[in-house]
C-alpha cells in the first residue's frame, strides 16, 4: 500500500510526483528530489520500442531501490482492440513493483481494478472530476485517489478536499490544453481512429474568429493561435494550492528531456522544502522564475488556480513546443548544471552494518536500511588467528564503507570481534559487494507476491443494457422543437443540458411542454445534464434533475459523473450516459452500470469499426450512437470571444459579446468551426462538419447498435421535422421497427 502523508490541520508537505517518457527523464527525476515518477504504461520509455520493457523495468527498478515510488499512467485506448492489448503492459509494469496506477479513463480503471486487485489505483485527470460529487463517485468506486483538472481555482480544490477523504493531486507544471481533457475528442473526431490521448495540437493552429457568420465584412480577426493559450506554472501559488489540501503536486516532464525534468523538479522540490519550513508569507524567487521560463519557455501563467476563467491565459504568439525540441530552449549554462545535478544522482541512503568476525567462523555482514530491509551475507573464508595485527573496527569500517556505485552510504558500524581474528580483504570485499546486491534487489522488489490476472480475465460486462429499444432519439432545443421532434416519429425527445446564450436556459415551463409533447405523440421525454458543472453551480444542477422527475421526465441524459447518482435514483432503469465518458470497452460500461446508469452512447471519434468490436464484446443493443449533428469537438473555461472581444483585463470583466451575436473560428484551409458559449462562460467549440449517417444505417442496424441519436441543438423546429422524418423511416428499415 501506498503511503502518503494524511491531511492535518497545519501546513503539510506535499510529495512530488513527476511524470516522464524515458528512463533518462525517470534518473533525472529521482536525482532531483521527486519522491514519485510516474510513465505513461502504453508508451515506450525510450526510443526503441523493442526496449519498452525493459526500460520500464530499469527505471521501476532505479526508483524503488532509491526509495521513490512509481505510478503508471494508463492512458485511454483508441478503441476496444487496443483495451485487449493493454493488460500485457499493465502486467510489466505491475510485476516490475510499481506501486500504483493512474487511471485516465473508465474503461482502464476497471480493467486494471479487475486484473490486479491489490494494486491500488488513481483517477486520473482524463476522468475530469471537476466537483465534489464526482469526486465522491469515485471514492465510491475505491480509488486511492483523484488527480484534479487543472480548470479549478485553488479555492474550488479547498471545498473539494474538505468534502472528501482521498488523496487529491494537481499538476503545478505542464503544458496547459485548451478543453477539458476527458471531454476533448478533437484527435479522433478530425483523425478517425485516433484517441483522446494523441493529441495533434489542432487548437494551436491559426484561426480567425468570425462574428455573425462566415464571411461577414468588417467583423473578423486577424488570423492568430486563438485557442492557444500559456503554460501552466503554478509556482506564485505554491502556498495557495498546498494549503487548499492537496497531498500531491505534479510535473509534466514526459519527453521534455532529462535537462528539463531535473531543471523543474529541482525547483519545485527545493520551494516545497522552503513552504515547509516557512512560518509565514512564501514567495516564488527571481531566479527561480527565470529558469522556469529558459526550461519551459517565456509563456507561463498561474493557469485557472488564481482567477478562473480566461484571465492572462491567452497565448496567441505560443505554438507549444514540440515533444523532441523541449530541449532547445533551455541556456547551455543552466543546461550544463542540469547535467551535472543528473549525473551526481540523488543522495544515497544511509544504511547500518554489523560486522561479526571469530577465529574458526566465516565472516558474517549484516546490511539494514531502516526501513524494514535487512539482509545476512556469510564469507567463505573460514577466519584466521592474526599473526600480527587483527581485525579492528576502524579497518572494516574503510573497507566496508567503499560501497562504490550502489545506492547506498555507510552511516553506522558494530562490530563483534574476537580481538584476535583476521579474514582476507578480499572475503570483506566480497561479502560487502553481495550484501550491498541483495539489498538493493530486496528494495526493488514489489511487497507480496503479484500475480497478474489478466490472461483470465474476463471480458463480459457485470451487467448488460436491459432497454432492447431501437428507436431515433432526438436531442432539441426547446419545447416547440421537442413536438416537432416526436410527431415526426422519435421514439425518445431530450432536452436541456448547456444553456447557450443568447438563447434563454431551459426553464420549467419548457420542460412541462416539451414533456406534454412528447406524451402526446408516443415518444418519452428525457432531461439532459451539462458536461462541466462546478461546485458552485451543484446545487442548481440537482435541483434541476429533481424538479424534472417531478414534471414527468422518463429519464435523464447524463454527462457528468457527479449527477449520476441522483439520476439513477429519480429514475431507476432510465439513465443513458453520454458519450462524454468515452466508453469504447465493456469494461468501462461495466463500471458506469454499477454506478446506475441503463445505456450509454458510444463516443464519435470511436467510428464504426471502433463500434463493431465494441458491440461485439457487449451483445445486441447494448450501445447506441450519434449519427446526425456537429460534434461538439471540446469544452473550455477558456473563451477565445472573450479574449479577442471582451476587453478582460485586470478586474474588468468580459463585456459579453457572446450575448448578441454567434461566432466561429475559420482555419487555413477555410474549415470554419461554430463557436458557442455557455451561461457559465465555457466555450464549445464544434467540428467544421455535420455528421451525417443516414446511408450506414443498414450497416448499424446489422452489428447490433442500439437507439441512434440526432443531435439538433440549435436547430429549428422545422429542420428538426425534417431530419427526423428522415431518419425515422430509414431507422425503421435498418432496424425492423421499433422494439418495446
Amino acid at each position: 500500500m501506498v503511503s502518503v502523508p494524511g491531511r492535518s490541520s497545519g501546513l503539510h508537505r506535499p510529495r512530488l510526483l513527476v511524470l516522464t517518457g524515458t528512463t533518462a527523464e525517470a534518473f533525472a527525476a529521482v536525482s532531483c528530489g521527486a519522491q514519485a515518477v510516474g510513465f505513461a504504461a502504453g508508451f515506450s520509455l525510450d526510443a526503441d520500442p523493442d526496449s519498452r520493457y525493459e526500460g520500464i523495468r530499469r527505471a521501476t527498478h532505479y526508483c524503488r531501490v532509491r526509495g521513490v515510488q512509481v505510478y503508471a499512467i494508463l492512458n485511454s485506448p483508441a478503441n476496444a482492440d487496443s483495451a485487449y492489448a493493454a493488460p500485457s503492459m499493465e502486467a510489466t509494469v505491475y510485476v516490475s513493483g510499481a506501486e500504483c496506477a493512474v487511471a485516465n479513463s473508465l474503461g482502464a480503471f476497471e480493467a486494471a481494478r479487475r486484473a490486479f486487485p491489490d494494486w491500488p489505483i488513481w483517477a486520473g485527470w482524463g476522468l475530469a472530476a471537476h466537483n465534489s460529487d464526482s469526486v465522491a463517485a469515485l471514492e465510491q468506486a475505491k480509488v486511492s485517489g483523484v488527480i484534479l483538472p487543472p480548470e479549478l481555482t485553488a479555492g474550488e480544490i479547498a471545498e473539494i478536499a474538505g468534502r472528501t477523504s482521498v488523496q487529491l493531486a494537481a499538476f503545478v507544471h505542464r503544458e496547459l490544453c485548451t478543453f477539458y481533457e476527458g471531454h476533448c475528442v478533437s484527435p479522433g473526431v478530425l483523425s478517425p481512429g485516433v484517441g483522446p490521448a494523441e493529441c495533434d495540437s489542432w487548437c494551436r493552429r491559426g484561426y480567425t474568429l468570425e462574428a455573425g457568420g462566415a464571411g461577414e465584412p468588417g467583423r473578423r480577426s486577424a488570423r492568430r493561435r486563438l485557442l492557444s493559450i500559456k503554460a501552466l506554472e503554478a509556482l506564485p501559488m505554491l502556498r495557495e494550492l498546498v494549503g487548499a489540501g492537496l497531498t500531491w503536486l505534479m510535473v509534466d516532464g514526459a519527453f521534455r528531456g532529462p535537462e528539463h525534468v531535473a531543471i523543474v523538479t529541482g525547483i519545485y522540490s527545493s520551494a516545497l522544502d522552503r513552504l515547509a519550513r516557512a512560518s509565514g508569507s512564501f514567495a516564488a524567487t527571481a531566479s527561480e522564475m527565470s529558469l522556469l521560463a529558459s526550461a519551459s519557455g517565456p509563456e507561463l501563467s498561474t493557469g485557472y488556480y488564481e482567477r478562473g476563467p480566461g484571465a492572462g491565459i491567452a497565448s496567441p504568439k505560443w505554438s507549444g513546443r514540440p515533444k523532441d525540441q523541449a530541449t532547445q530552449i533551455i541556456d547551455s549554462d543552466v543546461a550544463a548544471e542540469a547535467r551535472a545535478r543528473i549525473a551526481a544522482g540523488p543522495p544515497r541512503m544511509p544504511v547500518h552494518m554489523r560486522a561479526t568476525a571469530r577465529v574458526g567462523g566465516m565472516f558474517l555482514l549484516e546490511l539494514a536500511d531502516g526501513e524494514g530491509h535487512a539482509v545476512s551475507i556469510s564469507g567463505t573464508v573460514p577466519a584466521e588467528a592474526a599473526r600480527t595485527t587483527p581485525l579492528s573496527h576502524e579497518y572494516l569500517h574503510r573497507q566496508l564503507s567503499r560501497l562504490g556505485d550502489t545506492p547506498f552510504v555507510l552511516e553506522s558500524l558494530q562490530c563483534e570481534l574476537d580481538g584476535v581474528a583476521i579474514v582476507p580483504v578480499s572475503d570483506i570485499s566480497d561479502v560487502r559487494r553481495r550484501a550491498a546486491c541483495a539489498l538493493e534487489l530486496m528494495r526493488a522488489a514489489p511487497r507480496g507476491e503479484r500475480i497478474c490476472d489478466g490472461a483470465s480475465m474476463p471480458w463480459a460486462p457485470a451487467r448488460g443494457l436491459s432497454s432492447g429499444r431501437t428507436e431515433v432519439a432526438a436531442r432539441v432545443s426547446n419545447a416547440q422543437s421537442a413536438a416537432a421532434a416526436a410527431e415526426a416519429g422519435a421514439g425518445l425527445v431530450c432536452i436541456g443540458g448547456e444553456a447557450f446564450v443568447p438563447k434563454v436556459p431551459v426553464g420549467i415551463s419548457e420542460i412541462e411542454g416539451a414533456v406534454l409533447a412528447a406524451h402526446e405523440s408516443g415518444a418519452k421525454l428525457y432531461y439532459a445534464t451539462s458536461r462541466i458543472i462546478h461546485d458552485r453551480e451543484m446545487n442548481a444542477a440537482r435541483e434541476g434533475l429533481r424538479r424534472a422527475a417531478d414534471i414527468g421526465a422518463d429519464g435523464f441524459l447524463v454527462a457528468n459523473l457527479g449527477l449520476m447518482d441522483l439520476a439513477a435514483q429519480l429514475t431507476p432503469g432510465a439513465v443513458i450516459a453520454d458519450w462524454s465518458f468515452g466508453i469504447i470497452d465493456p469494461f468501462g460500461w461495466s463500471l458506469l452500470s454499477a454506478m446506475g446508469a441503463t445505456g450509454f452512447i458510444i463516443p464519435p471519434w470511436l467510428g464504426r469499426d471502433g463500434a463493431r468490436l465494441l458491440v461485439h464484446g457487449l451483445g445486441p443493443g447494448a450501445p447506441e450512437m450519434l449519427v446526425f449533428g456537429r460534434v461538439e469537438l471540446g469544452v473550455s473555461e477558456y473563451c477565445a470571444v472573450d479574449s479577442v472581444l471582451g476587453g478582460r483585463s485586470g478586474r474588468r470583466a468580459c463585456s459579453a459579446p457572446c450575448m448578441s451575436g454567434s461566432f466561429s473560428l475559420r482555419d487555413s484551409g477555410g474549415h470554419i468551426y461554430p463557436v458557442r458559449c455557455d451561461r457559465s462562460c465555457r466555450m464549445h467549440v464544434f467540428d467544421c462538419d455535420e455528421l451525417d449517417l443516414i446511408d450506414t444505417l443498414p450497416e448499424l442496424g446489422g452489428m447490433g447498435i442500439g437507439s441512434v441519436w440526432l443531435d439538433l441543438r440549435g436547430e429549428p423546429s422545422l429542420r428538426v421535422a425534417d431530419v427526423c422524418g428522415e431518419y425515422v423511416p430509414a431507422a425503421r428499415r435498418a432496424f425492423g421497427g421499433p422494439r418495446s
